[in-house]
Formats: structure tokens, C-alpha cells, sequence
């Protein structure tokens, strides 16, 4: 092959392998985690369309969804701009904006939502009435990359003195200043496993607590409770065009004002609308950082 023969082919390489490029500016890929994917993207479906339509008439020609399964890899998809947005509590955003340079956006409200925070909670008979009293306990969190069912009731647990440590059988007993913990997956789960005497104490949510005490009324306490948080945080690559991101922000505030916009909002788990920071977003993040430094001195990632 001539010389100029392989200049050519190698211009028509890198042609080729430009082309994508067009393609990937002109897509908007919102992300969010979940193990059950199916799941995930049948709730968020509605919504990601309702955007695309918005869309219409900007850059952005296409919108999909991106679902995983943890912050590692959010973070890696969007280091690799293959997210454009992610959408999850604000722990797990915090953790997520640390690893992959995303910025803070909108936060996402929740109609008829009670405040979001985590409360620890045991059987009034078991003896445990403060978190000193879990030293040697065994309690349930839901998984790794939940806020309200590990990451906030962690933050508890260490923040008074005690150590944590996962077990995987209910043998293994908690050395001096530690409290034993497992994974439940699901907060389902983690109810099911106090209620039948599996562990010494549960995190979850304040409506999971609510709902227990509906169907065992007086039989649990609450030991600690969270600080309060935003429902969920919206972040954004850090790289993103300023004139999408300017469109998207547009969209989302004003669809509360339409009748689609609220039926969609409805579908997304009974959202109410997105909105500004009150006080923009330093300040929540400055919490969220020092959880999560606070996490990361005691080993907790």
C-alpha cells in the first residue's frame, strides 16, 4: 500500500471514529442506581420522555436512561460522559459528586412527603434506649448506597464513639466498642428482620417506623434519629454544555404548570417538582461533606 494510500485510510479511520461523536452531544442521559434495573427504568421511562418532547427544538434530539447499581459505577459513567444527570438522595449524590466531579443542580420534592431522615430503632423490651447500648448489638442497614438505611445511621453510630463491623451470621459476636451489622437489601427486609427477632436494632426511614408501629403499636422505640434531608439532589457533569443545561433547568421547574408535567411528575414516585437550592447548594453540601468525611475517618465508604 502507498503511502498516500495509508494517509487516506487513516483519515478515513479517524473520520469514522468521529462520527459517534455527534450522535453522543445531540443524546441527554439521565442516570439513577438501582439493583432492580427493569424496575428502575419502567418508573423513570415516563419521565425521560416527557424531557425529550420538551427538548424539541434544542441541541438535545434524543433523551435515554442509564441504570447501575452502585456509586462506583455512576461515578465512573459519568467521569466518562456517558451521564449527563443523576438523580439519588443526597448522601449517596455526595459520595457520587466526590468521585466524579459532578456538580449540584435542582433537588427533586416528593408530594405529601414526611421530612427524609433516618431513625434507628429497637423493641422497647431489648433493653436498648441509646446508642451507647447498641455496643455489642447487632443492627440491620438496608444496602451500601442507601442514605436513610446506612450511610445517616452509620454516621450515628460512629459519631458516638462506637466502631462498626459487618458480620455474615448471626454467630460472629461484636468485639468491645463495636456494633455488629448486615445488609438486608431492602427495607422490607430490614423490617422483617427485627420483627422476628433477627437483629438487636433496624435504620430506616420514618414512614417504614410509621408503618410498623401502625401494625405493632408500642412495641418499638426510636433510639437516634438523623438529621433531615432533601428527598433526593440532582447533580450534572461538570463538562456539560451551559446552554442544555440552562433548557433542562427550564423544563424541569415548570412542570408542575402543566397537566402533563404533573402526571408525569406523579409517575416519578409521586414527585411534586424540582426547584433551586433555597440558599443554593453549598450549604447542604457542606453537611453532606462533613458526613461523609466523618464516614471516611472510620473506614466507611
Amino acid at each position: 500500500m502507498s503511502r498516500l494510500a495509508r494517509l487516506i485510510l487513516r483519515v478515513a479511520t479517524m473520520l469514522a471514529c468521529l462520527a459517534p461523536i455527534k450522535l453522543v452531544a445531540e443524546t441527554l442521559t439521565i442516570g439513577t442506581m438501582n439493583q432492580g434495573i427493569r424496575t428502575q427504568m419502567k418508573i423513570y421511562e415516563p419521565f425521560a420522555a416527557h424531557i425529550e418532547r420538551e427538548m424539541r427544538g434544542t441541541e438535545i434530539k434524543s433523551v435515554r436512561l442509564m441504570v447501575v447499581p452502585n456509586a462506583d459505577q455512576m461515578a465512573d459513567a459519568i467521569r466518562r460522559n456517558e451521564v449527563d444527570i443523576f438523580i439519588d438522595s443526597p448522601l449517596v449524590a455526595g459520595k457520587v459528586a466526590r468521585m466524579s466531579g459532578a456538580q449540584p443542580f435542582l433537588r427533586r420534592l416528593q408530594q405529601g412527603s414526611r421530612a427524609h431522615y433516618s431513625v434507628i430503632i429497637a423493641r422497647k423490651d431489648s433493653g436498648i434506649s441509646t446508642v451507647a447500648d447498641l455496643e455489642g448489638k447487632t443492627i440491620a442497614f438496608t444496602e451500601p448506597d442507601s442514605c436513610v438505611g446506612y450511610l445517616l445511621p452509620a454516621h450515628i453510630i460512629v459519631k458516638n464513639g462506637l466502631g462498626l463491623r459487618e458480620i455474615m451470621s448471626r454467630e460472629q459476636l461484636a468485639r468491645p466498642g463495636e456494633v455488629n451489622f448486615r445488609f438486608s437489601s431492602h427495607e422490607k427486609n430490614t423490617i422483617y428482620q427485627i420483627a422476628t427477632d433477627r437483629v438487636d436494632a433496624a435504620a430506616v426511614s420514618l414512614d417504614s417506623l410509621l408503618s410498623l408501629r401502625e401494625a405493632r403499636p408500642g412495641e418499638y422505640r426510636i433510639v437516634a434519629s438523623s438529621s433531615q434531608f432533601p428527598r433526593q439532589v440532582l447533580l450534572y457533569r461538570d463538562n456539560m454544555d451551559a446552554n442544555i443545561l440552562s433548557d433542562l433547568r427550564a423544563i424541569l421547574l415548570a412542570m408542575p404548570e402543566t397537566e402533563e408535567g404533573r402526571n408525569v411528575l406523579r409517575k416519578l414516585e409521586n414527585t411534586s417538582g424540582f426547584e433551586d437550592f433555597p440558599k443554593g447548594p453549598n450549604p447542604l453540601f457542606a453537611r453532606i461533606n462533613m458526613i461523609l468525611d466523618d464516614l471516611s475517618a472510620a473506614g466507611i465508604k
